[in-house]
């Protein structure tokens, strides 16, 4: 990009990209977790189960402007001890400048 620095953003709960808190132009990319993946998801429904801070980013990458935004499921559970459609990860990101 011809940027000399990167500025990474880790967060706990995905949805405050969009809260308006943060100038999400300052950030080339953003990790955060919290979601669980939905925790519980049905086929043609999705998650059933959201995580409050988590509703609008559930899992997986997401363009936002000029940053990317990586949500992992993560290993855990919330309130009910299951998950069911919504796998256990834990992401391996490898930054390397151009």
């Amino acid at each position: 990009t011809g940027k000399e620095n990167f500025h990474l953003l880790v967060t706990h709960c995905p949805d405050v990209v969009s809260q308006g808190i943060l100038d999400m132009s300052s950030y080339d990319a953003i990790i955060a977790g919290h979601s669980l993946g939905g925790q519980i998801r049905l086929p043609l429904l999705g998650a059933t189960h959201y995580p409050e801070g988590a509703k609008q980013y559930t899992h997986g990458t997401y363009q936002l402007n000029t940053s990317n935004l990586y949500v992992c499921n993560g290993l855990g559970t919330m309130n009910i001890d299951m998950r069911l459609l919504a796998a256990p990860e834990i992401i391996v990101l490898k930054l390397q400048s151009q």
